[in-house]
């Protein structure tokens, strides 16, 4: 129904704006936070590691019994850690570096270089509507 369509657009809507709303925060407070302590990799550190210890507690408690080992953890999500990891700390050089806008430039890449990753590592290539909703995160 019509109603339907429209609660829907409207959602996507109001997420966007939120993501666009958040990401804007997460520049100026970024930049403000290397005008006192003015060492990217570390804020970016501090960033990743408060991050895990914020959902440390619904990784251990959520669902139940895991068949899942260490070494299936590293190998399957370690590289893309390690890559999730490095990206955000560039993110983070970039506030340093340059002005706020340029940090959102790099960091409105974010989802696009995403989807090329992904490609090259063998996920295949994605729909053309799923490459289409990169155009308003990146424009």
């Amino acid at each position: 129904s019509a109603f339907l369509v429209m609660e829907k657009t409207l959602k996507v809507a109001l997420l966007l704006v939120g993501w666009y709303s958040c990401n804007s925060l997460f520049a100026v407070w970024n930049k403000e936070a290397l005008k006192a302590y003015p060492y990217p990799f570390v804020v970016s550190w501090v960033q990743l590691v408060a991050g895990v210890a914020a959902v440390l507690p619904s990784w251990t408690v959520a669902g139940g019994p895991r068949k899942v080992t260490a070494r299936f953890v590293v190998r399957n999500f370690g590289p893309m850690a390690l890559l999730h990891a490095a990206g955000h700390a560039l993110q983070v050089w970039a506030f340093g570096a340059g002005s706020v806008f340029f940090a959102n430039v790099v960091k409105a890449c974010e989802p696009i270089v995403g989807t090329v990753v992904a490609v090259i590592a063998g996920a295949g290539v994605p729909r053309l509507a799923t490459n289409a909703s990169l155009v308003p995160v990146a424009v």
